[in-house]
């Protein structure tokens, strides 16, 4: 199952959105989300970050991390 992730990281500095997300959008992986969210490429495990740390990170302590 792809990643689900919400498009509500903040825009990037300068970056001025015109219209918000208004539902739910599933990616097929972090970066393609963390493009769409920010309006630049990157590398969503690096840049999808949450008080619990990256998503990378999280994505590698697999269930067990749990």
């Amino acid at each position: 199952m792809a990643p689900r992730v919400a498009a509500t990281a903040p825009p990037a500095k300068g970056v001025e959105l015109r219209q918000g997300v208004t539902r739910d959008i599933v990616f097929s992986s972090p970066s393609t989300a963390g493009a769409v969210a920010l309006g630049r490429s990157c590398n969503g495990r690096v840049e999808w970050v949450s008080a619990e740390g990256a998503f990378g990170a999280w994505e590698a302590r697999g269930v067990d991390g749990l």
